[in-house]
């Protein structure tokens, strides 16, 4: 049986959660509350979702909101979830689990799979903003998603230097709310290859 990847999006108010294959299809979709108290509990929640699919996956793609260092999995901040951060994520899962884990910004999560397989496929250029629990954005250049709008605000003016930003086109997201655990999977599944 192939192995699928746990996509994990951490919201303000719910954890939500499901496992998608190679092929991109998603089940076992699930949500618990995030919790709201502290660290230690955060991870228990996280560990438990894992368990629950003991011998079925071969990793845990993380969607949480905040500053986020992708390549080490910390969380410099983690929005509202301030118990959090500074919090070093993929270690401390991996610990738990055993498993490789990825973490991105959950904007970012969203804004990646758009631009890939989604609405914004056909765009050179984009910028999503992702409304929740609180506002969240990214900037996507020639298909490359850049940081998130809170980290580089300025992105926008290295697009197009003579700020004359040509028209826009608004369009609503593809995977809807499961963007970031689309989002998520991809980010997990490039690092799984290089």
């Amino acid at each position: 049986m192939e192995k699928r990847c746990l996509c994990i999006d951490v919201g303000g108010t719910a954890i939500k959660y499901a496992l998608i294959d190679d092929a991109r299809n998603l089940n076992n979709h699930g949500e618990v509350p995030t919790p709201t108290d502290n660290t230690e509990h955060y991870l228990e929640v996280l560990e438990g979702i894992c368990r629950q699919f003991n011998g079925q996956i071969r990793g845990v793609a993380m969607s949480v909101p905040g500053i986020i260092d992708s390549e080490n999995g910390i969380c410099i901040t983690a929005g509202w979830l301030h118990y959090a951060n500074g919090l070093h994520l993929g270690e401390e899962l991996t610990k738990r689990t055993g498993l490789p884990v990825s973490v991105m910004n959950d904007a970012k999560a969203a804004g990646l799979v758009e631009a890939a397989w989604g609405s914004l496929s056909n765009c050179k250029d984009s910028v999503v903003i992702l409304i929740g629990s609180g506002i969240g954005g990214g900037i996507s250049r020639q298909k490359l998603f850049l940081e998130s709008i809170q980290k580089n605000l300025d992105e926008l003016y290295t697009i197009y230097p003579e700020k004359s930003f040509p028209r826009a086109q608004l369009t609503t997201c593809r995977f809807f709310n499961e963007a970031n655990l689309y989002g998520a999977y991809r980010f997990f599944t490039e690092r799984e290859k290089a």
